[in-house]
């Protein structure tokens, strides 16, 4: 049983604490966060401690820091020093710096290290490898919402990023170049919307785009092959994959043209919700049933992506080689 601390008391952290629990595997053993009363509420419903200061996290074997972006960073870093075994959610820092150094600290110390790029278990998703017999050429991403005040977060770092990661893991190379336009909403300075093109050295191309100024909500993926398109609505939970058979055009009196496409709906086998997967994948991390440093060099690319993307300056530099 891993003694588990959740930094933060927010929304994000009540669900971290809720599977945690539900997991079987790990006790809550203390929520730190800088309001007292957030801490001591989410504490109470679980039997656990609670504590303003970061020094209360002194005994835990695993820590999820689940606080504003700017300062995870100042809680991840110590965290990481002293050994225990954190997972930040996305993104790991406001920018690609911040990101890199909590990448860093994970490096030196040897402490397990993840980011909350849930959307990697998603059953959707999942299935959906499995549906890819050749390599990617294309991935289209459209994840779009309406306003959603509480949230403080730049759409590129709240929305854009799980669409980056989920283009990173399906395509077979690293990010070549990186173009975007984005839109400020008048008197907030918040990005809102935000849409991206990345090219990829292995030569897919992968078109995101992000917005909090919709009127409904869309999380949909389009996926092509040289063999299939395979689309996903990841609000229904379903798939479908067409694979063009043949065309014809016949030019007489009239013109005719004909073509057929298989259409397949496969079966998507849920084994979880997203985020119980994702914390499992975190204690299978820490007893070594995945490699620590794939998980490192699986991290950041996303982040640069999301960098590139919120700079006005264009992309910066990479900053960081997991090798």
């Amino acid at each position: 049983m891993k003694r588990l601390g959740i930094v933060g008391a927010g929304y994000m952290a009540e669900n971290h604490a809720r599977v945690a629990v539900e997991s079987g595997r790990a006790e809550l053993h203390v929520v730190i966060d800088i309001d007292s009363r957030r801490a001591r509420s989410l504490a109470a419903r679980h039997g656990a401690l609670w504590s303003c200061d970061l020094s209360a996290a002194g005994e835990l074997d695993v820590a999820i820091v689940a606080t504003t972006t700017d300062a995870h960073a100042g809680c991840a870093l110590p965290l990481l020093a002293a050994g225990i075994a954190t997972m930040v959610e996305k993104p790991l820092g406001p920018d690609i710096a911040s990101a890199a150094a909590i990448v860093h600290a994970a490096q030196r110390s040897g402490a397990v290290l993840t980011c909350g790029f849930v959307e990697r278990f998603n059953p959707i998703v999942i299935a959906a490898r499995a549906q890819i017999e050749d390599e990617p050429i294309h991935f289209h991403a459209v994840r779009h919402s309406p306003s959603a005040p509480r949230i403080q977060t730049s759409v590129i770092h709240d929305l854009l990023i799980h669409d980056a990661d989920l283009a990173v893991q399906f395509a077979t190379g690293p990010v070549g170049t990186v173009t975007s336009s984005s839109w400020t909403a008048p008197g907030t300075g918040a990005v809102e919307l935000a849409d991206a093109v990345v090219n990829f050295q292995s030569g897919m191309i992968a078109n995101l785009s992000a917005s909090r100024v919709g009127q409904r909500k869309v999380r949909e993926i389009r996926l092509t092959t040289p063999s299939a398109v395979v689309e996903l609505d990841l609000l229904r939970q379903d798939i479908t994959v067409y694979r063009n058979l043949r065309q014809e055009q016949n030019v007489g009196e009239t013109i005719n043209y004909r073509e057929q496409t298989t259409i397949d709906i496969p079966f998507v086998r849920h084994n979880g919700e997203p985020l119980a997967l994702q914390f499992r994948h975190l204690l299978e991390l820490i007893d070594g049933e995945h490699d620590p440093e794939d998980e490192l060099r699986s991290l950041i690319a996303a982040h640069e992506i999301v960098d590139a993307v919120g700079s006005v300056d264009g992309p910066s530099e990479p900053l960081l080689v997991v090798g």
